[in-house]
């Protein structure tokens, strides 16, 4: 199951292609710092579970990869173009840069 914090807000939501993964970018009170949790609907009965999550990151626009598996983490606008790349199957950060 999901869960979030009462002060906590959801700003993003994005769908693996072609896969079983998503994302969501959520935070507390700290303004262009967010956490991005990444779950999984893997299994006979879909259900969700929670694979890991990334915390404080200057992050405003998720984007995977067509064929999945990485993801770019945007800081875009105000954010001067901070990205960051993950392999979700790693759980590692793989790049990062301006």
């Amino acid at each position: 199951s999901m869960e979030f914090k009462e002060a906590e807000t959801v700003s993003n939501f994005c769908w693996e292609p072609n896969g079983d993964r998503f994302a969501i970018m959520h935070q507390e009170n700290t303004p262009g710092r967010h956490h991005v949790s990444f779950y999984t609907m893997d299994g006979p009965q879909a259900s969700v579970k929670k694979l890991f999550q990334l915390s404080t990151r200057t992050v405003s626009h998720l984007f995977w990869s067509p064929i999945g598996n990485v993801i770019v983490l945007a800081g875009l606008g105000t954010m001067n173009g901070q990205l960051e790349w993950v392999n979700v199957t790693d759980q590692a950060t793989t790049s990062s840069g301006e």
